[in-house]
């Protein structure tokens, strides 16, 4: 499950992997799905200027240990987000 929400969702930056959802709920389970493989994520809210838009969840794994872990327990179906996961870890294979 965790693998699909960050295909499709997920961002991976220079130094950090990031998904935003208006869903509060899910976010929690995936934030506890990643928990179960020893990720830590950081878990944050951004209340948009415009009060009739929603209030987006984020969560992002910012340590590169965990974002290593991530790419060793996760990983992405996504060829370009695997691509550059695997990049801003510089692991070479």
């Amino acid at each position: 499950m965790v693998k699909s929400i960050f295909d499709c969702e997920g961002y991976v930056g220079k130094d950090h992997i990031k998904i935003q959802s208006v869903n509060k709920t899910g976010m929690k389970q995936v934030n506890k799905l990643l928990k179960e493989f020893d990720i830590k994520a950081n878990s944050y809210q951004y209340y948009p200027k415009n009060p009739n838009w929603n209030t987006n969840h984020i969560l992002t794994i910012n340590k590169k240990s965990d974002r290593l872990k991530y790419y060793n327990y996760v990983g992405f179906n996504h060829f370009l987000k695997y691509k550059k996961l695997k990049e801003t870890l510089k692991i070479y294979k």
